[in-house]
């Protein structure tokens, strides 16, 4: 999530960031029986959940922090939730022998960690195809198969059903692709 200004605080620094309350459902849970106050009440209790604060500069910076509170409630004119981060130790990770102290007037990326879900298949969004399907390799043939995403990133897809893992999933386009024609897949190799 994109989020605007650093604020300074008392020690270290509170970063507001606000979150669509649709992505924070499907993220956090909530599903239809817990009312919208109920969900940022529970979220407010919980607290204190791990995030990931990034500034770009000639390099990758970043620091580890907190989801320390919710200010206020769901915003009814922009439908979002704005989350206090936290970060105590404003001195980042080091990049090209150089650190830099996280402070206020940086525009940063906050990585929000959600709930893991187990039976869920996180995919490259490229590989999403139109009509909600995805390409796979199923005993050297394609396989041409209609998902359920759950949750879209700027680079990934979280597929709710349709995929199990494990599976053989074409990642590059296949001109003239026809549900059962011969392929030999190439495996790039892993990160």
């Amino acid at each position: 999530q994109d989020v605007g200004w650093i604020m300074q605080s008392n020690a270290g620094v509170e970063i507001p960031v606000s979150v669509d309350f649709g992505d924070v459902i499907r993220i956090y849970g909530g599903e239809g029986t817990e009312a919208g106050s109920d969900l940022l009440a529970r979220l407010d209790r919980e607290g204190k959940r791990g995030v990931r604060v990034e500034w770009y500069r000639d390099g990758r910076y970043w620091w580890q922090g907190n989801l320390d509170r919710l200010r206020g409630g769901l915003d009814e004119s922009t439908r979002t939730v704005t989350f206090i981060v936290r970060v105590d130790d404003t001195t980042s990770a080091e990049v090209a022998g150089e650190r830099v102290a996280l402070m206020r007037g940086m525009f940063c990326k906050v990585e929000i960690p959600g709930l893991v879900r187990p039976d869920t298949v996180v995919i490259p969004r490229g590989a999403l195809r139109e009509g909600r399907t995805v390409h796979l390799v199923e005993n050297g043939r394609l396989t041409v198969r209609e998902v359920v995403p759950q949750f879209y990133s700027e680079s990934e897809i979280a597929i709710e059903s349709g995929l199990s893992g494990g599976e053989t999933l074409v990642l590059t386009d296949v001109p003239g692709a026809v549900q059962g024609m011969l392929l030999e897949p190439v495996f790039d190799p892993l990160p």
